[in-house]
């Protein structure tokens, strides 16, 4: 959302903006960078850092980004980490004031090793590493929060074993991403043949690569890491609590609710502030807290994704995510007066930004992913202007994710059973006035489409 009415020339004086909100300013840093303005990097960028960085560099903000690359979707199974870091080591040793990440992956573990060798602030590699490891994090989590981890095993991929525990199951690899081959087995016999499709054995062979490499670096003893959990299926209200850790301090911003698809499972909308009571949303954020807590992460921006158990009055951890969300970034700004990468800036800085909720401008903002349930061309699509007329228009930010002539058919790119083809992030003073907006904007960027044949 482009909210902010002040442009570049007219931006406030940083004491200013942390008046006001902007709790990421780093205030008498001299920094590297020529005009003296604290230099800081995003390891390979992804689709939502390019967009949510010209919003910063728009509307103006007190730290120079820079991005170091190639692009998170750009990774490949012969990506060397190794080679990767002695590269960045080399080339900007000296010339950068913090790194952080939200690729979730390899980025936010290439951030952490990147800081470490410039001797810059962050956290351990080896405890991002960890919380990213699915199996390894159970583990931690069992032993601090017990009441709210569900059953689990490990799986080896190669000879399955059933569960202890009757009906179905939740499976999803120890490294997934996306929520790639990750869904509910009914026995056995379900899990062994989704193990052995050969999208996931390639999935294994070759997208995992990278992570085997991160492992034998930096936490040899997680090795082989390319193994899958199955847990007790979960149910109730999915949410993501998001926030930062300056040393031991935990401070979060506050829940955001998940709207999913009721037969798929497909993200429909993501919603801040939650509208969950506030007894639930104060037993989720103290389970995020001790969840936090207990991977070890420090000096970084992290989330953690829960369910809100309503008639057992239980919150229950899905996975912690040792990054930033660079999609509900602006979201934050909206609500809260504080664009999150400007928090992730201030922490690679070393500095303790503060978090002063409810200072934006709207009450309520919402990122709504625009999705296909069945495969189709693109037919018609908004061009860059129109793009930027609809987001003026709207105070609204828009990713398109595709152009005239697409076919959009590749569902296991994402959750199986949906493809994404745009998100809008908005506010407004209520959901009503979200859905009005939302409505408006979708008119406006005018997408059209027609149903492929073969399907």
């Amino acid at each position: 959302m482009h909210l902010s009415r002040r442009n570049r020339a007219d931006a406030p004086k940083q004491e200013e903006r942390q008046d006001r909100g902007s709790a990421a300013v780093a205030q008498g840093r001299a920094g590297r960078h020529p005009a003296g303005v604290p230099t800081v990097a995003l390891v390979l960028p992804t689709a939502w850092d390019h967009r949510q960085l010209a919003h910063l560099r728009a509307r103006g903000t007190p730290f120079e980004f820079v991005t170091i690359g190639p692009d998170d979707a750009d990774i490949a199974a012969d990506f060397d980490p190794e080679a990767w870091l002695g590269e960045q080591v080399a080339d900007w040793r000296g010339r950068l004031d913090g790194v952080f990440s939200s690729s979730d992956y390899p980025g936010a573990a290439l951030a952490a090793a990147l800081a470490r060798e410039l001797g810059l602030p962050g956290p351990d590699p080896t405890a991002v590493l960890s919380a990213a490891h699915k199996g390894y994090a159970r583990l931690r989590q069992q032993q601090a929060i017990p009441a709210a981890v569900p059953q689990w095993q490990h799986v080896d991929p190669e000879a399955p074993t059933a569960w202890p525990w009757p009906g179905p199951a939740f499976c999803k690899p120890v490294r997934g991403s996306f929520s790639r081959f990750a869904g509910r087995v009914a026995d056995l016999a379900d899990l062994r043949g989704r193990l052995a499709t050969p999208s996931f054995q390639r999935y294994r062979r070759h997208w995992l690569a990278p992570w085997r490499r991160l492992l034998q670096a930096f936490a040899p003893q997680l090795l082989p890491g390319d193994g899958c959990l199955v847990e007790e299926v979960l149910h109730g209200a999915l949410v993501t609590v998001e926030g930062l850790v300056r040393g031991d301090e935990v401070t979060l911003f506050g829940v955001v609710d998940s709207r999913c698809h009721p037969q798929t499972g497909s993200f429909l909308q993501f919603d801040y502030p939650s509208l969950l009571p506030a007894a639930a949303q104060g037993q989720l954020l103290s389970t995020a807290t001790a969840a936090i807590a207990a991977s070890a992460l420090r000096d970084t921006l992290c989330n953690v994704e829960l369910f809100w158990d309503e008639p057992r009055q239980r919150a229950w951890i899905v996975e912690v995510n040792p990054r930033l969300c660079g999609q509900f970034a602006d979201l934050y700004e909206a609500v809260d007066g504080t664009h999150s990468y400007e928090l992730a800036a201030a922490i690679a800085l070393g500095d303790r930004p503060r978090w002063r909720p409810r200072q934006g401008p709207v009450a309520a903002a919402a990122s709504v992913p625009l999705r296909l349930f069945a495969p189709a061309r693109v037919t018609s699509a908004p061009d860059r202007s129109r793009i930027e007329q609809t987001e003026r228009r709207h105070a609204a930010r828009v990713w398109s994710e595709c152009a005239i002539g697409d076919e959009l058919a590749d569902f296991a790119a994402e959750d199986g059973h949906s493809i994404r083809y745009a998100v809008v992030n908005l506010g407004g003073d209520s959901r009503a006035a979200i859905e009005a907006t939302r409505r408006s904007i979708e008119s406006d960027l005018d997408y059209q489409f027609e149903r492929l044949g073969c399907c």
